[in-house]
């Protein structure tokens, strides 16, 4: 059964930050913009669970 993620207020407030940025991103560097933010938050994810592996 999945878990219901609980977040907290600042969270919020970042998530809110976050979004304000992506949509500040106009036309065609939005898609860009979006995958890198979410390529190090991935990297941000695994990096705190210490999965990631340094070259």
């Amino acid at each position: 059964m999945t878990e219901k993620k609980v977040y907290d207020s600042s969270q919020i407030k970042d998530a809110k930050k976050l979004a304000d940025v992506l949509i500040s991103v106009k036309g065609e560097s939005r898609p860009v913009f979006a995958l890198m933010v979410e390529s190090m938050l991935i990297g941000a994810e695994l990096a705190e669970k210490g999965i990631a592996r340094t070259a």
